[in-house]
């Protein structure tokens, strides 16, 4: 009988060192790529993570994801060994992109104990850390322009991301146009569609989702304000004429004759004019 109470005893002492061994947190051991600037990153397959401990293959793979210049991608998982997760990209690695890796602390070992604080870490294929910059912008900040259709262009210090700059760049009051850029994606151009209104201030905004080719964004807000200035240019009367014949070469003092009391009279001018002051301004 004590030589049963002996067995229990030991097997009481053997199980209970083993549970509280396992009372802590799920550890990290190493990861890869574990520096930030990866100069041949197009060599890589996979992002690896190690443990001290063996993890739940199903918790921890949920806990796990990587992004690309902040979009989530998706890819396959493998296990080598016990303790080793690697993710391999569906798209593989690209150049000019940032990876940025997450490990939450939903990932558990195989005895319900989590990771005590995530695992971040940063990767990408360029050490270029500049964010872009406008170098110029024309017309020139709170410039008085006369051109309806005047052109707008943005000049910047590097190579942009079209993209980027085509979901940045807005004009308030809104007005239809299209933009093109140089070969080198540094000076892009909005030629509008439809005129400029007179007399109104626009504001053409670029937003610092703008970004360079190595995805540096662009530091603040740029608020760049224009405004088309009034027509200074006095509208003409060019002719007139009843509605079967108009009289063309008008001068400031004419005769005209075998006109009818019911024909009706046509002016022309040189440009669109108001058609409420054409009913005061003229006296018969």
């Amino acid at each position: 009988m004590k030589n049963h109470y002996l067995v229990l005893f030991i097997l009481f002492i053997i199980l209970g060192c083993e549970n509280i061994l396992n009372i802590g947190h799920l550890e990290i051991d190493e990861y890869t790529p574990n520096t930030e600037l990866v100069e041949n990153i197009l060599e890589y397959n996979y992002v690896s993570i190690s443990f001290v401990q063996k993890p739940d293959k199903v918790k921890t793979e949920k806990a796990f994801s990587l992004t690309a210049n902040g979009e989530e991608i998706s890819g396959d998982f493998l296990w080598f060994n016990s303790k080793t997760l690697r993710f391999f990209p569906e798209m593989g690695f690209q150049v000019y992109t940032q990876y940025e890796c997450l490990l939450s602390t939903d990932a558990e070992d195989e005895y319900g104990n989590s990771l005590e604080k995530p695992l971040e870490f940063k990767f990408c294929s360029s050490d270029d850390r500049i964010r872009p910059q406008i170098t110029s912008l024309e017309p020139e900040y709170l410039a008085l322009f006369l051109d309806r259709y005047q052109p707008v262009v943005v000049n910047f210090n590097e190579s942009i991301n079209v993209t980027s700059f085509l979901n940045s760049a807005d004009f308030s009051p809104n007005i239809q146009g299209n933009w093109s850029w140089d070969e080198n994606w540094t000076l892009f151009t909005f030629s509008p569609l439809e005129p400029f209104e007179y007399n109104t201030e626009y504001t053409l905004a670029i937003k610092t989702t703008l970004s360079d080719l190595n995805n540096n964004n662009l530091a603040s807000q740029q608020d760049h304000r224009i405004t088309l200035g009034g027509d200074t240019v006095l509208p003409e009367l060019t002719g007139f004429g009843t509605q079967v014949s108009t009289i063309p070469n008008y001068t400031d003092y004419m005769t005209i004759s075998n006109w009818e009391k019911n024909n009706e009279i046509h002016l022309d001018f040189s440009e669109p004019v108001n058609q409420d002051t054409i009913k005061t301004g003229i006296t018969i």
